[in-house]
């Protein structure tokens, strides 16, 4: 390491058995590791699935003492060198670790459920004064499937100016939930203007749901239409946006009565009489012609 380094990059480091005086602190920037512990992971993971968490340490010439993994704080992995086998793993709820893939630097996970998700630590310990312990934390959700977006509802084909759209924003199932936020013309609404809750089901995902009465001003409105944008937020670890456009038709006045939506109706069949003079004309055609007839019968008959 370069000896340049500052003391100050110390400060990421957590001592644990042993407190060094200031000397021994400048001189540990020898042993420090080139880059500070972090957790190299994907935000996320399907049910089902898998995911592989990587934390890369380096003490230089410290040899490792142990490494950890912990769940929400309860320990489920370690790896100790001088023992034999030298990886063990703990029973934590939600939690599977394939042995055969997980080692020193990192944890593999498999058969992803609801109860998979949570905050995961990586501490790494040397075996050798100054003892040094290094650690870091990230979270992992874990969701039902791969397509994210949040799904946007509102309750009828188009609007007119001075109505109200009742607009509903529905998460796809994850765990944890995640935050969700609307944007109407790429305006925020805020949270005076909705109602966000978030529903826990049995397998332990859960939904959040976003419901907002949006007024259709004149000038809000872009092209004859709003464009609304639902972005769900997961703990700062990922986002997913679902948009979609809602139809606006012209400005009529003042409109205050609410929209009803009609049922399609049949038609009945017209009740109207044809036009007195066709029928008149009709009546003395025919007239004509029975008279005809009537007149060629009785010649024949003398």
């Amino acid at each position: 390491m370069s000896s340049h380094l500052s003391c100050l990059l110390l400060d990421n480091l957590e001592f644990r058995r042993y407190v060094p005086t200031p000397s021994e602190v400048c001189r540990l920037r020898n042993y420090y590791v080139e880059t500070p512990l972090s957790i190299d992971q994907p935000p996320i993971g399907i049910l089902g699935g898998s995911v592989r968490l990587n934390c890369a340490h380096n003490f230089g010439s410290l040899p490792l003492y142990s490494f950890k993994w912990f769940k929400d704080d309860k320990v489920l992995y370690t790896f100790i060198p001088r023992n034999r086998p030298p990886g063990e793993m703990y029973s934590v709820t939600g939690v599977t670790v394939d042995m055969l893939q997980s080692n020193y630097s990192s944890l593999y996970l498999k058969n992803l459920s609801a109860l998979s998700a949570g905050a995961y630590r990586c501490e790494a310990s040397s075996d050798a004064p100054p003892f040094l312990t290094v650690q870091d934390e990230k979270r992992l959700a874990v969701f039902e499937q791969s397509d994210m977006r949040p799904h946007i509802t509102y309750d009828r084909e188009s609007y007119q100016v001075g109505e109200f759209v009742r607009l509903n924003c529905t998460s796809s199932r994850s765990r944890p939930a995640p935050k969700l936020a609307v944007y109407v013309n790429d305006l925020l609404l805020i949270d005076a203007d909705v109602r966000t809750k978030v529903d826990t089901h049995p397998d332990g995902f859960q939904v959040t749901t976003l419901s907002a009465n949006i007024p259709v001003k004149q000038h809000g409105v872009s092209r004859a239409a709003l464009r609304v944008k639902c972005q769900a937020s997961f703990v700062g670890l990922y986002e997913a946006v679902g948009e979609m456009t809602i139809p606006v038709g012209q400005h009529t006045g003042d409109h205050k009565a609410p929209y009803q939506h009609q049922r399609p109706q049949h038609k009945q069949p017209s009740q109207r009489q044809p036009h007195l003079g066709a029928l008149s004309s009709i009546q003395d055609e025919c007239l004509t012609k029975a008279m005809e007839i009537l007149a060629k019968a009785w010649a024949a008959n003398q």
